[in-house]
């Protein structure tokens, strides 16, 4: 997406489940490659939708990149793969 003359990325996530404190979602390696290359800026991105199969409660959440600044404190690892943890809520 061409924003400001600057380019941005987004990684899109979907999930079933609706919006909560906590929700878990999985980066593949190659995301997990394109998210730390753009870790020093604000270019890289991950959309987030709940309840994407029900459009009267699907919402979209744009949350920092895992590995920047923004974002290293609003995510976790939680398993031994790529499986991450965040609240989209802007909640600890």
């Amino acid at each position: 997406m061409k924003w400001r003359d600057t380019t941005r990325f987004f990684e899109v996530k979907a999930l079933s489940e609706p919006s909560a404190d906590r929700v878990e979602f999985e980066l593949g390696p190659s995301e997990v490659d394109a998210a730390r290359r753009h870790a020093r800026g604000s270019r890289y991105r991950i959309l987030l939708i709940t309840s994407a199969l029900a459009p009267e409660d699907r919402r979209v959440f744009e949350l920092p990149n895992p590995f920047s600044a923004q974002g290293r404190d609003r995510f976790r690892i939680v398993s031994r793969g790529l499986r991450y943890q965040c609240s989209p809520l802007g909640k600890e």
